[in-house]
């Protein structure tokens, strides 16, 4: 073997051990489980699945089988996640559930338990647990689509949509067979909805989550410096700029600096949360700047005006 391939093989050799030993390796180990415990059973359905963090996981993969995996019927669930709790409803019967932790070389062994959901019409201990959308989650968009968890022994789902999360001021109301609801709100703003299940002989507590609609875009920011046609010396520029009025949510602004002034290919393109930024990495040249902000239910502002400035 010539010299040069011996040593790019020993290279090679090498950052792969590096890696290797670098990431811990995880066949051994196995996830501590917390709740549900082995061999729970219970007739509340909606069950909380958590575990405890294993050193040197990145992900982890749950499973839940019904009745359970050595003659399984049903896959109920097979997800990879990266944080170490899970809420579930389930219908009565047997499972067994497991879960194991994995990184990028090697997986952790599956830790499995037992759990059983007894039947019952009582409602009163149950929760009905909300999928979509995320709590104080922010759009754009006037529909909305509720999602929540089918309980198995509900008849119907009762909704309310109200301005304030006391629910005093309640907007209006539904009544549904399915576990989930579509609906037009009538303005931008915030809003407050909750939802629980009901049978002939009992109803479920209220699960309940915020949202907000923002349909108006923030205006133009407008620049401040460098100036326009201004002379630097040196490579360290602090860019600033001033953020104008914008809608209900939060605002980031993105920033563009090009060396000509259509931006067709721009040299630095960044998001920012705050209105200034000092940059040291732009060479001797003429360049333009501009900024565009974007609020959190991603409305934008046209983009300000381009500035042009001269480091020498």
């Amino acid at each position: 073997m010539k010299p040069k391939y011996l040593f790019s093989v020993l290279l090679f050799m090498n950052i792969y051990s590096c890696t290797e030993f670098q990431e811990k390796q995880l066949q051994e180990d196995a996830v501590e489980v917390f709740i549900p415990r082995d061999g729970l059973r219970t007739d509340v359905a909606t069950q909380q699945f958590y575990w405890y963090e294993l050193a040197g996981a990145e992900d982890y993969q749950l499973q839940v089988a019904s009745p359970d995996f050595q003659e399984i019927e049903r896959l109920v669930l097979d997800t990879i996640m990266t944080n170490t709790r899970l809420f579930l409803t389930l219908a009565p019967g047997d499972y067994e559930w497991r879960v194991r932790a994995f990184n990028n070389s090697s997986a952790s062994l599956f830790s499995s338990r037992r759990l059983y959901i007894d039947s019952t019409l009582n409602l009163s201990n149950q929760t009905v647990q909300i999928v979509d959308p995320s709590d104080q989650d922010t759009s754009n968009k006037m529909s909305y689509k509720f999602r929540w968890q089918e309980l198995y022994n509900a008849d119907q789902y009762t909704v309310d949509l109200a301005s304030d999360k006391d629910f005093s001021s309640i907007i209006q109301n539904w009544t549904v067979n399915v576990p989930e609801l579509e609906i037009i709100v009538p303005s931008e703003g915030g809003y407050h909805w909750r939802v629980r299940a009901i049978n002939p002989s009992s109803v479920s507590p209220y699960s309940s989550r915020s949202f907000f609609v923002d349909t108006t875009a923030p205006q133009v920011p407008l620049l401040v410096s460098p100036g326009n046609g201004q002379v630097l010396l040196g490579n360290s520029v602090n860019f600033l700029w001033q953020r104008q009025s914008a809608g209900i949510s939060s605002v980031r602004d993105s920033l563009q600096i090009s060396k000509d002034s259509l931006f067709s290919n721009s040299h630095v393109n960044l998001l920012l949360d705050v209105n200034s930024l000092n940059l040291d990495t732009l060479g001797s040249d003429s360049y333009f700047w501009r900024v565009q902000s974007i609020d959190k239910a991603f409305n934008s502002s046209d983009w300000s005006g381009a500035s042009e400035f001269v480091i020498q």
